[in-house]
């Protein structure tokens, strides 16, 4: 129900959660000052179920993310110094609940079609979705979208073969340019 806190200053160690199964309400933070950072591997999911906003600063990886928020619930990605900030080596499932990426994103690097699921009107990345992509191709779902216009799902049909590693896409408010009349 609470905060998951790892926190420190001294150089080496590690914090690794494989195999593991966990639920948090609160924030997730992991934080070390040098190499290696928290890892998430192996069979592990981290589960976001808290009904209010929960903020995410980790530097390291993750298999499994769930999201199965209350109502209101949403993940706030903060800012770690990585190159990723939510770097997930297994699946995204977005049942309820947003994450919500600001200038960060979310890196989905399980290149397998069905790595993220479909999402719905009250689950999906609000921010920035990358997907790493197989070299044959496939049908990926991007369950993307705003505050302001809400869920907006985007699904590629990557043609075989594939010449792209992968594929990053937001979606944004810009009203639709206006077209000339003809004729």
């Amino acid at each position: 129900r609470g905060n998951v806190i790892v926190n420190t200053t001294n150089s080496g160690g590690s914090f690794n959660a494989s195999g593991r199964y966990h639920k948090v309400a609160g924030n997730f933070t992991v934080w070390y000052a040098s190499i290696p950072y928290g890892v998430y591997s192996a069979a592990s999911t981290l589960e976001f179920n808290g009904t209010a906003n929960q903020n995410y600063f980790n530097r390291g990886s993750l298999n499994s993310v769930l999201m199965n928020s209350g109502a209101g619930g949403q993940v706030t990605l903060g800012n770690s110094g990585a190159t990723d900030w939510m770097l997930i080596g297994g699946t995204l499932t977005l049942t309820n609940g947003r994450i919500l990426t600001g200038a960060n994103r979310v890196n989905v690097i399980n290149s397998a079609v069905a790595a993220v699921s479909t999402g719905n009107v009250t689950s999906y990345v609000e921010g920035t979705l990358k997907r790493n992509l197989l070299a044959a191709g496939g049908a990926y779902d991007f369950p993307v979208g705003t505050a302001l216009r809400g869920y907006q799902r985007i699904n590629f049909d990557i043609n075989n073969p594939n010449p792209k590693t992968n594929m990053q896409v937001s979606f944004n408010n810009a009203a639709p340019g206006a077209y000339p009349v003809l004729g």
